[in-house]
């Protein structure tokens, strides 16, 4: 009777791939490379402008945390007050009249 013999193959890619410019790449020691997108980014990181930008303003969290005007920004957000007004856009009634 033969003995059962548990058998893990690992593959690993030993040339320099294709990563997306928004995208941060380690190896560990086996060689394996992981890829993950930039905070603000989502998408493929292994392929060559894979990861694309988040419009933040988009996302309800976000976009109902912002009191004022939302403007998306390469990787992140801003909130700003209305034209006329000033003060704190991610307060609740913190855009004022000038």
């Amino acid at each position: 009777m033969a003995s059962q013999v548990p058998l893990v193959l690992r593959w690993v890619v030993n040339q320099d791939i294709n990563m997306s410019i928004q995208s941060n790449c380690t190896r560990d020691n086996g060689g394996y490379t992981t890829c993950h997108c930039n905070k603000g980014y989502y998408g493929n990181p292994y392929v060559l402008n894979g990861c694309q930008d988040t419009d933040e303003c988009k996302i309800p969290m976000t976009k109902n945390a912002c009191f004022g005007y939302c403007n998306n920004l390469p990787g992140s957000h801003e909130c700003r007050c209305p034209r006329g007004t000033r003060g704190d856009p991610y307060q609740h009634d913190g855009c004022v009249e000038v």
